[in-house]
């Protein structure tokens, strides 16, 4: 992940992204930042939570010439630390989901990341339309960073996993190259109902897993529940996890995550940065 893609709209929830890359830019290997804000009234009250609208105050000048020092401001806090990487911003009037395509494209970036903002007095965080929308691509790399996140640190880092057709959509290289980055400890997560899988298939599957990803020396954890995400956050909790990485499918596990209502679910009762990876 040498080239990121970081969107901002100045609100709590960007202070604490760019705080998270300043503290792991170094260990991550990040080459390239490309630090993005739309100005129009697409770009702006879609990437704050549902129901709070941010005003256009001013003619679109002042407003394009404001936006211009806040971003170069953020670039001037990154540069503190990662003083060999080449750090850009852009400014535009596009939507965003329409403007992060055309980026990633063009600029080919490899991880997109923003933050989620709280929503109401107890530092809770919401999924606007935006974030929301960028989850369920099943193309782009997003990570997502709390508003109420409570440390920067990424010691632990948890992965979780289905167990079906593993080999297929695990981005094991990806995935070590990340670890490896970061010195972390890896927890993999499985978690189930009983009757998810035959005997005979469950124990394939996490024989091919163990064969992607055993030389990370991961801790695995298979566990049976039928309320994935309360047990995933609740493991996460337990053992200090700094980051979550979950891979999203189209069908099956961890589907529920990206509906609209799981999603909050996930993000509402969490300080824990997510990291949606895909396999290409």
């Amino acid at each position: 992940m040498k080239s990121i893609l970081i969107l901002t709209d100045f609100s709590s929830a960007t202070e604490q992204t760019i705080g998270y890359i300043k503290e792991n830019g170094l260990q991550l290997g990040i080459q390239r930042i490309l630090i993005y804000h739309s100005f129009g009234p697409q770009g702006i009250d879609t990437l704050v939570p549902d129901g709070i609208k941010i005003p256009i105050l001013g003619d679109e000048h002042q407003l394009f010439e404001n936006s211009i020092a806040r971003l170069q401001k953020l670039r001037n806090e990154l540069l503190e630390v990662l003083q060999d990487v080449e750090i850009d911003v852009l400014i535009d009037s596009k939507p965003v989901v329409e403007a992060v395509h055309e980026i990633v494209q063009e600029k080919n970036i490899d991880l997109v990341v923003l933050g989620i903002n709280g929503s109401d007095d107890g530092g809770k965080n919401s999924v606007g339309k935006i974030p929301a929308h960028l989850m369920k691509n099943h193309s782009l790399d997003l990570l997502l960073v709390p508003s109420n996140l409570k440390s920067y640190r990424m010691d632990n880092v948890m992965l979780a996993c289905d167990l079906k057709n593993i080999v297929q959509i695990l981005p094991d290289k990806k995935l070590k190259e990340f670890v490896r980055d970061l010195n972390a400890h890896l927890f993999v997560v499985n978690v189930g109902e009983e009757n998810d899988m035959d005997a005979v298939s469950l124990v394939q599957e996490q024989t091919v897993l163990h064969e992607l990803i055993d030389d990370l020396n991961p801790e695995f954890h298979y566990l049976k529940s039928k309320d994935t995400v309360p047990v995933l956050l609740q493991f996460a909790q337990s053992k200090q996890v700094g980051l979550i990485v979950a891979v999203p499918l189209k069908r099956g596990f961890l589907e529920n995550l990206f509906h609209k209502s799981e999603t909050k679910k996930l993000t509402l009762n969490t300080s824990i940065p997510l990291l949606l990876m895909h396999k290409r």
